[in-house]
Parts: structure tokens; C-alpha cells; sequence
């Protein structure tokens, strides 16, 4: 193609169609469908790209796609059509007509994969907060016991699988630790426990999605996520059996994303694989109330209610030239439910557990030149079993270990399995 020109004003001489997804061609599109009809002529015959001058019919919408974006433009055939009403072959010029007063410029649904990305990464946020209220009150708990000290320093690791979904599949390899620093206080009837901790987390991560006929299918996209944060966990404990928690911390998510089958084009006009990185700022708190209950010597019942807050900072990237927005994500989660454990010898117990989870969450969003893009919805309510082994430790060995599987039914549905190990000091 030898000379494209927009409006007989705009000059992109040894263009071609795939410009649409320049960063300086794209403006210039929209702002000239801002003022009128805007006629878009191709010069020479068309035989790349998306364009097939033997197919495409005349005095219809045309979708044309480049990398992020596409275009709906409205050929007409301007005396350069056969008898079948098809653009003749030979044709030297083609006249595309954008809508009236109409942004013509929307998103291809496959941008859609990089929010569902960022859920994912509040997907490895809300793991965390679940593994930090289930088991660190565990450990903190077990190293002052041991030690028998009004502070001790305690450990913990855990490793979880997860693989979950609905339209979207996700699955999240992790691993994360923490160590920190417990303290206690003993009243009368109660007993308060108060830690400090640092934790950081890595993860690996698959997405998958398919949006449907016409569109790439089964897309995918993969990364990894990395975290390092700070907090505190309380809890103040009756000899009645009832407790209240608290915890909150704040740190750092780095999340990287990488799918070949996502492309934008560069400023050199490339069409390149859609990759990029960027660090975030988290925030996240929950408050519990729970209530054990000693059935007999060996078993007994735990009742518990927790609300968990997650935020996940926005953040502006640039990407070969686009300014991509990913908007902050707030996670709202009830959970409650009951686990029943039993001890099979003093060393290794085993139990069960089911819980109902809602989340009020909607989705991940972000925007591209003004374009909205959204992840699938992730809020709604979800059904939890669990089953698993402990390991405890102890005077002669300071150690402990769980074995855990977790199942999903409902909005969110899927398995986690995960090993998680402890030292107390």
C-alpha cells in the first residue's frame, strides 16, 4: 500500500491498516469522528491484514482489529462493486465511512484478560488473609505455650495450590512465610495475645477464558505475583471457650503479566505480545469472633464468624506507547462456619470443616484511551469443605505440619490443597 490518507488531511504515507493501534493514528481517528463523517480512503488494492478485497461486501459494517482495538466502519461501494454487489478486486479506491459524532474506537473483549489478571492477584491477596487468620494465631499461640515466656519468636510457611473458577479459570501456585514476634498477657478469666510479623509470599499464575464466537479461543495469559507486608494479629481469649481477633497489614504486591495471545502494537507499527509489570500497594484487615467448644477429651467443635477487608492499590502503566489504568480493588468477605477436630494420638490430629463465604465484591476494571475494561464478576456467595492432618509439636521437637484441601461449590468453584509447617523457638 503505497499511501493511506484519513479525511484528505492526515497523512500516513507507507501505513498500513494495522496502524489503527498507533498510539498518534488512533487520536487522530477519533478526533477527526468528533467533527462528521469521516471517510477513511485506502489507495491501491488491499490484500493484508484483516482486508480481503474479494470478500468483503459493500454498504456494510466492517470490524477491523488491531492488537487492543478495534473499529466498526461502514463501507460503501462508490461505483467499485460487481454484479454481486461484492468491492471489485481491482478496485483503486475504497471509501470506509466512520459513524457520526460516534467514538468509533472500542476494545477487542480479549483486554478483558488483563483485569481477570488482577483479580487473580486478589485472589493471592485473599489467600493470604485466609492462611494469616487460620493458622498464625496457631503458631503464635504454640511457641509462648512452649516456651512458657511472656514473649517468644515464632514461625510459618505454607504452600497452596489453587484452582478455581466460573467463565474464568484461574489457577495460583504459592508459597508464602512470615516470622515474627508473640506476646501475651494473662487475666483472670482470659488471656490476651498480641504479634508483630513480616511476611512475604511468591506466586505463579494461570488465566484462562474464552469469549466466545468470533474471538480468540481459549485465551490465556500467565505471570507471577510477588508480596512483602507488615502487620499485627490480636486476640483476646476466654477460659468459656469464646475469642476475639483482630489483624491488619500493609505491604507491597508486585504483578507481572505475559499472553501471546494478547497483542498490541508498538510505535513502530509491530504487533508485539502483550507483557508488562508493575508494583501495587495493599492493604488488609480482618475482625472475628469465634467460640470453642470441648466436646470431650479427645474432640471438640469451633465456631467462628470473620469479616475480611482487602484493598488493592490502581496503577497507570505504559505499554508501548498505550497508558493502560487499572482502577483499585476493594474485597468485602463474610465468612462463617464450623471445623471439628479430633485427637487420633497427642501427637497428630485429623478434622473437617464447612463454611459459607460471601463476597461483595464486583470486579477488576481498567481503561485504555477512556475504553472500560472489565474482569468476569467475583462476588457472590460460595460454599467451603475442608479436610485435613496436624502435626503438633512437641517439648522435644518444636516443629509442626499440616496437610489441608479445601473444595468450592457455588460462585466460585474449585479446589486449594496446601502444606503448611511451623517452628516455635
Amino acid at each position: 500500500m503505497e499511501a493511506t490518507h484519513l479525511a484528505d488531511e492526515i497523512d500516513l504515507s507507507g501505513s498500513t491498516v494495522s496502524v489503527f493501534n498507533s498510539p498518534s493514528v488512533l487520536d487522530d481517528i477519533v478526533e477527526a469522528a468528533k467533527v462528521g463523517d469521516v471517510r477513511f480512503y485506502l489507495i491501491d488494492s488491499m490484500d493484508d491484514n484483516n482486508f480481503d478485497e474479494n470478500k468483503m461486501p459493500a454498504n456494510e459494517i466492517v470490524e477491523v482489529k488491531a492488537g487492543l482495538f478495534k473499529v466498526d466502519m461502514y463501507v460503501t461501494n462508490d461505483g467499485f462493486t460487481d454484479d454481486n454487489n461484492n468491492i471489485q478486486a481491482n478496485m483503486q479506491q475504497l471509501i470506509l465511512i466512520l459513524p457520526q459524532n460516534v467514538n468509533p474506537l472500542t476494545l477487542v473483549p480479549e483486554t478483558s484478560l488483563m483485569a481477570d489478571a488482577q483479580a487473580a492477584g486478589m485472589g493471592y491477596l485473599v489467600n493470604t488473609a485466609n492462611w494469616l487468620a487460620d493458622h498464625s494465631y496457631q503458631q503464635a499461640d504454640m511457641a509462648l505455650q512452649r516456651t512458657k515466656q511472656t514473649w517468644s519468636p515464632f514461625a510459618g510457611m505454607d504452600g497452596t495450590y489453587i484452582e478455581m473458577g466460573h467463565k474464568v479459570q484461574v489457577d495460583i501456585n504459592m508459597a508464602t512465610a512470615l516470622i515474627g514476634v508473640a506476646f501475651q498477657k494473662p487475666f483472670d478469666s482470659s488471656r490476651f495475645l498480641l504479634a508483630g510479623f513480616i511476611e512475604g509470599g511468591l506466586a505463579k499464575y494461570h488465566v484462562y477464558a474464552n469469549y466466545g464466537p468470533g474471538h480468540i479461543p481459549d485465551i490465556k495469559a500467565e505471570g507471577r505475583f510477588s508480596s512483602i507486608d507488615f502487620g499485627l494479629i490480636m486476640r483476646q481469649k476466654w477460659d468459656n471457650g469464646f475469642r476475639l481477633e483482630a489483624a491488619a497489614r500493609y505491604g507491597w504486591l508486585y504483578s507481572q503479566f505475559d499472553s501471546l495471545d494478547l497483542t498490541v502494537t508498538n510505535q513502530a507499527g509491530v504487533d508485539v505480545p502483550l507483557d508488562y509489570g508493575y508494583t501495587t500497594n495493599f492493604f488488609a484487615a480482618h475482625v472475628g469472633l469465634g467460640y470453642e467448644h470441648q466436646i470431650n477429651d479427645v474432640s471438640k467443635l469451633d465456631f467462628v464468624g470473620r469479616y475480611y477487608y482487602t484493598h488493592q492499590q490502581g496503577k497507570t502503566i505504559n505499554v508501548d506507547g498505550h497508558d493502560i489504568s487499572f482502577n483499585g480493588i476493594d474485597s468485602h468477605r463474610v465468612r462463617a462456619g464450623l471445623r471439628y477436630s479430633r485427637d487420633h494420638t497427642p501427637r497428630i490430629s485429623y478434622y473437617f470443616g464447612a463454611y459459607a463465604e460471601h463476597d461483595f465484591s464486583e470486579r477488576a476494571s481498567g481503561e485504555v484511551r477512556g475504553l472500560t475494561f472489565r474482569s468476569e464478576k467475583f462476588g457472590g456467595t460460595t460454599g467451603i469443605g475442608e479436610v485435613g492432618v496436624i502435626f503438633h509439636s512437641t517439648d522435644d521437637r518444636p516443629w509442626n505440619a499440616e496437610a489441608g484441601f479445601q473444595f468450592y461449590g457455588g460462585n466460585i468453584r474449585g479446589f486449594s490443597g496446601g502444606f503448611r509447617f511451623g517452628y516455635q523457638f
